[in-house]
């Protein structure tokens, strides 16, 4: 697809992507809407890409509002559902069509239409089992489908370009919530996603990024240190590149802050 002819937003909207290199012509498919999904879907439809597919069959729940970029007025409606109104209602040029669960039988042949699947899924079989689906589309279309894998607890955040390996003990359980989470590691991973699917090649990734905030795993649960640690490790080569960021790195001096143009 070339120019912006399936979006009938108001151009006035994306005038400051100029020269960003922003792709908006692009299907995304979205498998899980929850703390991380419900985010991705939010920044691609801002940023007005043409087709977006999310796939959940769950309902919001009062526990997912910490997370959630959505208010308690829309406990108890399918997550998909919520999030495809609210994005429209913000970008009416943008196609956001909420599915159910992605099923195999069901959706397998959408697949070959999709430039990238993003999967926000908190059960290990169920990544592994989108990813074989993925990978098999590509080969039986001839062409390469972008897939990332993201996922957030506690202090920590995980995006990745193949099937993670790590689970959760209790993840059989459906509706589990023993994992303790909240809205920071999620909207990071959500935005590193993003700008993946809007900037980047859908063959030139083979990497994982892990951000612990305070706590590289040797610590105990619940205490935070005053550091960033960012962890980019690249499978094709097998670097490990690792970076220490204090806290006073992370903030504007308050009186250079006050001379600066708001963004």
């Amino acid at each position: 697809m070339d120019g912006n002819d399936s979006n009938r937003d108001n151009p006035i909207l994306y005038e400051r992507h100029e020269g960003l290199g922003i792709n908006q012509q692009q299907k995304v498919a979205i498998v899980g809407c929850g703390g991380i999904g419900s985010w991705i879907a939010l920044y691609l439809g801002l940023a007005g890409v043409a087709e977006i597919d999310i796939y959940d069959s769950d309902v919001i729940s009062e526990n997912n509002l910490n997370r959630f970029p959505l208010g308690p007025d829309k406990v108890g409606v399918n997550k998909a559902v919520a999030m495809a109104e609210y994005i429209q209602s913000l970008r009416a040029g943008v196609s956001v069509i909420p599915r159910q669960n992605f099923e195999p039988e069901i959706h397998r042949d959408r697949l070959k239409g999709y430039q990238w699947v993003v999967v926000t899924t908190d059960s290990l079989k169920s990544r592994r089992m989108v990813y074989d689906e993925v990978v098999k589309a590509g080969k039986d279309n001839y062409r390469y489908i972008g897939y990332i894998e993201c996922g957030a607890d506690g202090h920590h955040m995980t995006v990745t370009f193949s099937p993670a390996t790590m689970a959760t003990a209790d993840e059989e359980n459906v509706g589990y919530r023993s994992v303790p989470v909240f809205v920071g590691p999620c909207t990071m991973a959500a935005s590193i996603a993003a700008y993946y699917v809007l900037l980047g090649d859908v063959r030139n990734y083979d990497r994982t990024i892990n951000v612990n905030w305070g706590t590289d795993g040797t610590e105990d649960v619940g205490h935070t240190s005053n550091r960033v640690l960012i962890t980019d490790i690249n499978e094709a080569d097998e670097e490990i590149e690792i970076e220490e960021v204090e806290d006073s790195h992370l903030i504007t001096n308050p009186q250079e802050a006050d001379n600066e143009q708001a963004i």
